[in-house]
């Protein structure tokens, strides 16, 4: 169809444009194929749209999207992003700091910033951060923390990106939360700059500790409590290896891997789910996209396989 002159960003009646489409199905080479030929993706799209006469974008329609078929709203859609929000807008498990040139301090993480530009966080880069004021560098890093970008911010955010040679395809693959999650799944996959172990029995399972304190309070806590020079632990919830593992992925990705799952997996995680309080309120079982909530319609689909 694009090459009959269809516009990659174009919408049907309900606002969904086909990377809107490919994002809700996970075809991630159709998502890379799409973002490489220009479209366009920020929060806006991910969300209902209200589509005009003429097909084009005429605002938010609602307060929510559909996940899996089912109505999730904006808080809940967004707990993801906030979770990583507030890793930096509390200073926790920061690396490094930045000052603007109207003198205010910025601490973020180093891992994060080279996951979210493809670039070292040097003293050169740094300098070019610091040519600018509070007003601009903290949208800047607010997106590359949630992916979330507000549309006044979008200008002076795309004039940072350009200092560092980046912009356009790579710029509009790092934006909305999606984004974000891809790059932290990509990044569950990179043992290299792994920085922490939990030993269970003679096995370990490689984590990285921002990562983990974004998404879990316990954790937070363990990493801001423990010394720097501890590199590993035994968890202290009884919970089996494969369990444990799964559940790592779980925060990395937000997603539960039905081939990985068995009644038995289930089992263990739910008895351990309380242990493990996430730092989003969301976490319950009032929010269909909680963890606990995830968990139980997997099992629920195991049990229509058997």
């Amino acid at each position: 169809l694009l090459e009959q002159g269809m516009s990659i960003n174009a919408m049907d009646k309900a606002g969904r444009t086909p990377l809107w489409e490919a994002l809700q199905e996970s075809r991630w080479a159709t998502v890379r194929y799409l973002l490489d030929h220009g479209a366009a993706l920020d929060v806006r799209t991910c969300f209902a749209m209200e589509a005009g006469p003429s097909g084009r974008y005429r605002g938010l329609r609602g307060d929510s999207v559909l996940l899996d078929g089912k109505p999730c709203s904006r808080q809940d859609y967004l707990a993801y992003s906030n979770d990583f929000l507030d890793l930096y807008t509390h200073r926790i498990l920061c690396d490094y700091t930045v000052t603007t040139a109207d003198g205010q301090t910025v601490s973020l993480h180093k891992k994060i910033f080279r996951l979210r530009t493809g670039l070292e966080l040097t003293p050169s880069l740094a300098e070019i951060i610091s040519r600018y004021k509070a007003t601009e560098v903290l949208p800047f890093f607010t997106f590359l923390y949630s992916g979330i970008m507000a549309p006044e911010n979008e200008k002076s955010i795309r004039e940072i990106f350009s200092k560092f040679k980046s912009g356009g395809k790579a710029f509009f693959r790092k934006n909305g939360p999606l984004g974000l999650r891809a790059d932290i799944t990509e990044l569950y996959h990179d043992e290299s700059s792994k920085d922490f172990t939990f030993m269970v029995g003679e096995q370990g399972i490689k984590v990285h500790r921002l990562v983990l304190a974004a998404r879990t309070s316990v954790f937070r806590s363990m990493f801001t409590e423990v010394n720097d020079e501890a590199n590993e632990v035994k968890p202290l919830s009884g919970m089996s290896y494969d369990a444990l593992r799964i559940f790592i992925e779980y925060l990395y990705t937000d997603n539960l891997d039905d081939e990985k799952l068995n009644q038995a997996l289930i089992d263990d995680l739910k008895a351990h789910h309380n242990f493990f309080l996430f730092n989003t309120k969301n976490n319950t079982k009032d929010n269909p996209f909680s963890f606990i909530n995830k968990l139980l319609a997997a099992e629920e689909r195991l049990n229509r396989r058997l």
